[in-house]
């Protein structure tokens, strides 16, 4: 099977209009290999966990680590970013892990979905440990769900790939073609 057809196989179970497989160590770097998040963008990320990696792998733009999963959260670190819809950007990135951070939190996807979309957030879900099959994160109001693979399979893949999933609906669309 071609890397192709197990992207088409990956986008049909994680419910996405299209999903890709890039090899990355993890999450944040799958993120900052697609270069989707550019100069003059911002990024508030809830990944205490990886809080080093979003540190420091994302020079281009300014980065803010909340430290709660919560809409609030992400609201008080979007303050005074005027985000934009248009394809010239600036973009505001909202990523939060469906279970994770420290003590496996695991944040309201459907609140942070409605709040991002006030703010004008693209929004991104590492769902590697829930996975498509325990969290259909896509249709809880999110834009890319990335799944780091070699985790899913404990370590017996013989190379690190991430998934990246992207949503369907045209609201979310829009927003991510913009992007």
């Amino acid at each position: 099977m071609g890397v192709q057809q197990l992207e088409d196989a990956w986008a049909l179970r994680a419910g996405a209009r299209e999903a890709r497989l890039l090899a990355a160590s993890h999450v944040p770097a799958a993120l900052s290999l697609l270069g989707v998040v550019r100069p003059g963008d911002r990024l508030v990320a809830f990944a205490d966990d990886f809080a080093d990696a979003f540190s420091s792998g994302f020079d281009c733009c300014d980065v803010a680590l909340v430290g709660s999963p919560s809409a609030e959260a992400f609201a008080a670190a979007s303050e005074g970013f005027d985000a934009s819809f248009d394809a010239e950007g600036p973009h505001l990135w909202w990523f939060v892990n469906s279970i994770g951070g420290f003590g496996l939190r695991v944040p309201d996807l459907r609140a942070l979905g409605r709040a991002a979309r006030e703010a004008h957030a693209l929004f991104v879900v590492d769902n590697t440990v829930a996975s498509a099959f325990g969290c259909d994160s896509l249709r809880l109001g999110v834009a890319l769900s990335v799944e780091a693979l070699d985790r899913v399979c404990a370590g017996d893949a013989p190379r690190k790939l991430v998934a990246v999933s992207v949503a369907r609906s045209q609201l979310k669309r829009h927003r991510v073609d913009a992007a």
